[in-house]
């Protein structure tokens, strides 16, 4: 149990003990020095945890607090979350070495507002870390005193939700656009436009700046197939005959006539041809002895979302997927459909998934709690959102896959969409790395103090236009972010 003692005999009995250290034994002959104790090894924290409290938070024993000697501090820099309740919670403290005394006192707790208690390793009693917590750790030879600032943190805000501020909203290029669709190219974002009878290529490196180069489109193109590699920039025109350029100001007839374009992998774009009421899979350039092979009966050869290409630790190549869309028997989609490099496959493999046409694939983060404890980890994480139902309506929801889309659910609400965002389908999504500082961190975090962190890169999404259920273009540019992607790592 704790001991409890008033606040000024501890200050007391701390300041005799401090002065006593430095005495030193006077004699005629001989002068002896008192040998201070080493704060390492005497008073040393080995481990500071929480005790089990399931009325609290489960796994609340597993919480890691890091232990910073030279800043006299120990805290759980990964913050618990919004909302715990830390009023009454029990510390388990381990030492190096044998202590004399331990003692923690509390001032301006929101339930005790000033308490003192002498630390025994079979307690029950409970500290309020809402105030400002001390711990006094006497060396056993009693030469010795640290004091450490203890912190048990707690989000102020929910860091799993997915946020789409008002005030990163911009306004996508053009005068009044009624079509559009973004690739993002070179390390640019370009965006093809209809504006009454023009077609007009715009770039930028950041939408958030509202400066985009203009170029004029020589030939009327079909804007929904505009598509990107590695290489160039694609897109069909009316007649469905391929176009190229790799600057957006020279375009050149491919000669190749395709019925849709899928996306670009590489440096190959990935494409449908229609031929004698055959559906086949093609790609330009073809690769040597490339031949077109019929589309699987269940693929989708239009009005999928767009191809997103991703690295994968499962694969040695890179895996592109894409969801959703229309079959060549004219019905709807609700698969994810993967490409990796030579062949095309079904990966869903459940049904929680709408059939949606247009629909927006998006590879991002979430984080799971790893079993056992009350640790997250980071995990990449596929989203779908957007898209028109088989029934012609705009899709609400929001779904998520952890397992590289082989299984989905409905995300967490607070990934889903907010309601300044409007329900729409036909848009394109994509994820920028951006380099974050101290400075401009959304919610700075101790980082823990072996390879103190100064700048990290943190994933935003662009979501770039899509149309509303009337069928009007959404002229807009949003950026979200997952919040605690913004806050400051740990190491």
């Amino acid at each position: 149990m704790f001991r409890k003692l008033p606040l000024y005999l501890l200050l007391i009995s701390v300041a005799v003990m401090l002065v006593s250290s430095c005495k030193k034994k006077d004699d005629d002959t001989t002068s002896t020095t008192t040998v201070y104790s080493n704060s390492r090894t005497s008073t040393q924290v080995m481990k500071f945890s929480l005790k089990v409290d399931a009325d609290v938070m489960t796994n609340l024993d597993s919480v890691f607090f890091t232990v910073d000697p030279d800043r006299s501090l120990i805290y759980n820099a990964d913050s618990l979350p919004k909302g715990t309740k830390i009023t009454g919670l029990v510390p388990s403290v381990t030492f190096a070495s044998s202590v004399r005394s331990v003692v923690f006192s509390v001032t301006g707790g929101s339930v005790r507002k000033d308490t003192t208690f002498t630390y025994r390793s079979s307690v029950s009693d409970t500290i309020d870390f809402t105030g400002e917590v001390t711990m006094a750790v006497t060396s056993n030879d009693g030469t010795y005193v640290h004091i450490y600032d203890v912190k048990v943190n707690v989000h102020k805000e929910n860091p799993d939700s997915l946020m789409w501020p008002m005030q990163w909203r911009r306004n996508l290029p053009g005068n009044s656009p009624t079509a559009q669709k973004t690739v993002y190219y070179a390390g640019r974002f370009v965006t093809l436009t209809k504006e009454g009878g023009q077609y007009t290529l715009y770039a930028t490196d950041n939408p958030l700046q509202d400066t985009w180069d203009r170029q004029p489109m020589p030939f009327e193109p079909a804007v929904e197939t505009f598509s990107a590699t590695m290489d160039n920039l694609y897109v069909l025109d009316k007649d469905g005959f391929l176009y190229e350029s790799s600057d957006g100001l020279e375009w050149n007839v491919t000669g190749m006539q395709w019925y849709s374009i899928l996306g670009g992998y590489g440096n190959r774009l990935l494409g449908v041809v229609h031929d004698d009421d055959e559906f086949l899979y093609d790609e330009y350039p073809r690769p040597s002895g490339y031949t077109p092979k019929t589309v699987d009966e269940d693929f989708p050869v239009r009005d999928a979302s767009q191809l997103v290409e991703v690295d994968n630790e499962w694969s040695v190549s890179a895996q592109a997927m894409l969801v959703g869309g229309t079959t060549t028997t004219g019905t709807r989609s609700a698969a994810v459909w993967g490409y990796d490099g030579k062949v095309w496959g079904q990966i869903s493999r459940d049904n929680k998934l709408p059939a949606l046409r247009n629909a927006t694939l998006v590879h991002y983060y979430s984080y799971k709690l790893r079993t056992g404890t009350a640790r997250y980890e980071k995990t990449p994480t596929w989203l779908v959102m957007g898209g028109l139902t088989s029934t012609g309506l705009t899709n609400e929801k929001v779904y998520a896959s952890t397992d590289q889309c082989i299984t989905w659910s409905e995300a967490p609400t607070s990934m889903q969409l907010p309601f300044h965002i409007i329900d729409f389908w036909g848009a394109q999504a994509y994820v920028i790395e951006e380099e974050l500082s101290v400075a401009s961190a959304h919610a700075p975090r101790f980082a823990a103090p072996v390879q103190p962190v100064t700048t990290w890169n943190c994933p935003y999404v662009y979501l770039f236009g899509g149309y509303v259920s009337n069928g009007d273009l959404s002229a807009y540019v949003w950026r979200g972010v997952l919040n605690c992607l913004t806050y400051k790592p740990l190491y």
